[in-house]
């Protein structure tokens, strides 16, 4: 994507994220910063999407989003490499050792399931987050982007996306505005680590999440530039149904 094809408000947030990771960088690499730029990330990401939502029902339009409404929670959710580093520090900092093994064994029985299917047939795959336990979230804290910008309008039409596997045309009735801020916010950071050498690869969680809870090596090596997640190399049509997968 370049400069070109982004809308003023685009800019505005790809200029958020760019600044957001420069500030993280000044004092140079280290995980500390880059930690806690993620943090930020989140917390402004949710302080946007709650003025959103209290736009929406001033103006009385529908946010069906709501504790234990999980339909978003069996199809493909896609990170990039600094998220789910941030989010393996949380799981084994604040998850009794049997948890995280749990976690560990059904992201690695999911990623069987999906490492090798072509972009058509993941997007129809319909099976759980390693993360979703009685349709609650286990790391809601510390949720990926993804998660965060995801707002529907119409619980049914979710319903209708979860059980319409063969049509990857099928979209819930999603709002855009939150999912494009916050995609540009996501590829202002990526264009900043770039320039520092840091490749923030971006792939199915469960596949990530193995490699972080599997390898205590990982931070260091993504810090210094090394590509330390699997990544497949996709056909241009896969990578545009890819980028145009959330929209209606």
């Amino acid at each position: 994507m370049t400069m070109a094809a982004f809308s003023e408000t685009d800019r505005i947030f790809f200029s958020d994220g760019y600044r957001l990771a420069t500030h993280a960088l000044l004092k140079g690499k280290s995980w500390d910063a880059l930690e806690n730029m993620y943090l930020t990330l989140y917390e402004q990401t949710d302080l946007l999407t709650d003025s959103f939502i209290r736009r929406c029902l001033r103006e009385g339009k529908r946010v069906d989003c709501h504790s234990g409404c999980s339909w978003c929670c069996y199809q493909a959710v896609f990170v990039s490499g600094g998220e789910i580093l941030y989010l393996g520090n949380y799981l084994t900092g604040h998850m009794e050792k049997r948890t995280v093994r749990e976690i560990t064994e059904k992201a690695r029985q999911k990623c069987q399931l999906t490492v090798k299917m072509k972009i058509p047939e993941l997007l129809r795959h319909r099976s759980p987050c390693p993360l979703l336990q009685e349709k609650c979230c286990v790391v809601y804290p510390v949720r990926p982007l993804a998660c965060r910008i995801y707002f529907s309008s119409s619980e049914s039409s979710c319903h209708r996306q979860y059980r319409r596997l063969q049509n990857t045309g099928s979209f819930p009735e999603l709002y855009a505005f939150p999912l494009r801020a916050g995609r540009m916010m996501h590829e202002g950071i990526n264009a900043r680590l770039c320039e520092e050498g840091i490749i923030n690869t971006e792939w199915l969680l469960e596949s990530m999440l193995v490699d972080v809870l599997t390898n205590p090596g990982i931070i260091p090596a993504w810090i210094s530039g090394k590509e330390v997640f699997y990544s497949p190399a996709l056909e241009e049509k896969e990578r545009k149904l890819l980028n145009n997968r959330n929209q209606a």
